[in-house]
C-alpha cells in the first residue's frame, strides 16, 4: 500500500490504506495488531515505541471511541517493550467530532495514552471553520476544559507534558552540551547585557 506524493488532502491519502483499515474494525483485531506491532518492534531492537493512530477510523462496525482506545492500549500493554499511544484527530473530521474525541481520549490519561494531537488551525486552513473564528473556538474549548475537576485537569497536564519530559530525559546529555555552548556565545552575551542595561538587543531594529 503506497500513496502518491501529490495527494490533495489527508482524506484522499487515507483512501489508499482502506483495505488495511477495513480489517481493523473490531476490538480483537485492534488489540492483536497493536500487540504484534510491539512484537515486530522488539524484533528490530526498538525498546520504546509511540503508536500514533486515529481512533475515528475504526468506527465502521459501531465500536465506540472508548472501545477503540481501550483495545489498542490493551494490545500495547501486552507487548514486550515500553510503548505509549498518541491519539490523532483527522483534518477531514468536524471540529465537534474532534473535540469529542479529545474529551474521550483524555479519560485515558496515565493509562498508556501519552498525548492527543489536534489543531483548530488545521480546520480553519481546510475551510471547516472560518479563520477569524479560531480564537473564539479555542476560547470556547478552553472554557469547557476549565469546568473539569482539579483531578482531571492535573491528569490532563501530566498527559500533555509527559512526552516532552521523556524527550528531555532521553536527550539530557546532548541538551546540556548545547545549552553550555549557547550560553557563552556572543549572541547570549548581548542578550544578557541588553537585559541588564535595560535596552533592546542589537538585533532588534
Amino acid at each position: 500500500m503506497v500513496a502518491p506524493d501529490d495527494c490533495p488532502s489527508q482524506a484522499d491519502y487515507i483512501k489508499y490504506f482502506d483495505d488495511a483499515i477495513a480489517v481493523m474494525q473490531t476490538e480483537a483485531a485492534l488489540e492483536r495488531i497493536a500487540y504484534e506491532l510491539c512484537l515486530d518492534s522488539a524484533a528490530e531492537n526498538i525498546d520504546y515505541l509511540e503508536v500514533r493512530w486515529a481512533p475515528r477510523l475504526h468506527l465502521r462496525q459501531r465500536l465506540t471511541i472508548e472501545q477503540v482506545i481501550e483495545a489498542v492500549l490493551s494490545g500495547i500493554r501486552s507487548g514486550p517493550i515500553e510503548a505509549v499511544a498518541i491519539v490523532c484527530a483527522m483534518r477531514h473530521d468536524t471540529p465537534e467530532d474532534n473535540v469529542a474525541l479529545a474529551r474521550e481520549a483524555g479519560r485515558f490519561a496515565g493509562r498508556g495514552l501519552a498525548a492527543i494531537r489536534t489543531s483548530l488551525e488545521r480546520f480553519a486552513s481546510k475551510g471547516q471553520i472560518a479563520a477569524d473564528d479560531v480564537e473564539a473556538s479555542v476560547a470556547a474549548l478552553t472554557a469547557a476544559i476549565g469546568k473539569a475537576s482539579p483531578q482531571g485537569l492535573a491528569a490532563s497536564k501530566a498527559l500533555t507534558t509527559a512526552p516532552i519530559l521523556a524527550e528531555f530525559d532521553r536527550q539530557a546529555e546532548e541538551l546540556t552540551k548545547q545549552s553550555a555552548r549557547l550560553f557563552v556565545s556572543d549572541e547570549a552575551r548581548e542578550g544578557m547585557l541588553a537585559f541588564l542595561q535595560k535596552r533592546p538587543p542589537r538585533w532588534v531594529s
